[in-house]
């Protein structure tokens, strides 16, 4: 499969696959105990899980593209709409016109040319606030909402 065709898993969900995965085949498969008493892995047990690892990753690899080995899924700029709203410091702030890039950990991070329309919309105060001593802005995807218009009406 060609890697345009192929699904973009972020890190951590490809760790979570292949570790449930691995130790399926691994329990599955197993005739002797896997563990010691003490409740971890045998040392023969841990070297045959590691094999089933790089096995599967393998066949993940056939079908998914792990996030940090990929720029693409993060490199696409969005631009937030009217109805783009989140809060900083307890203030709601529209966010309407700023770009921003997903990062693999679904944040929503400013892109650096519009960290200025970001500071005008927040003022000094809030966008040191938003910088928190850093250089960039993030914003978690989760903490973005969006308003419905004031002239809208549901349909009964």
């Amino acid at each position: 499969m060609s890697d345009s065709k192929k699904i973009v898993l972020p890190t951590t969900k490809w760790v979570e696959l292949y570790a449930r995965l691995s130790e399926y085949v691994l329990e599955y498969s197993s005739l002797d105990p896997i563990y010691n008493d003490d409740g971890t892995k045998t040392e023969e047990k841990q070297d045959e899980f590691c094999d089933i690892v790089d096995d599967v990753e393998n066949i993940l690899r056939m079908f998914f593209i792990k996030a940090d080995e990929t720029n693409s899924s993060n490199d696409e700029v969005k631009t937030f709409t009217s109805n783009s709203w989140t809060t900083f410091d307890r203030t709601e702030i529209c966010l309407e016109g700023i770009r921003y890039t997903t990062t693999e950990s679904y944040w929503c991070r400013v892109v650096e040319e519009d960290l200025p329309k970001l500071k005008s919309i927040l003022g000094n105060r809030l966008y040191e606030w938003a910088l928190d001593g850093g250089s960039h802005v993030e914003i978690p995807e989760d903490e973005v909402w969006h308003r419905l218009p004031n002239n809208w009406k549901m349909k009964t």
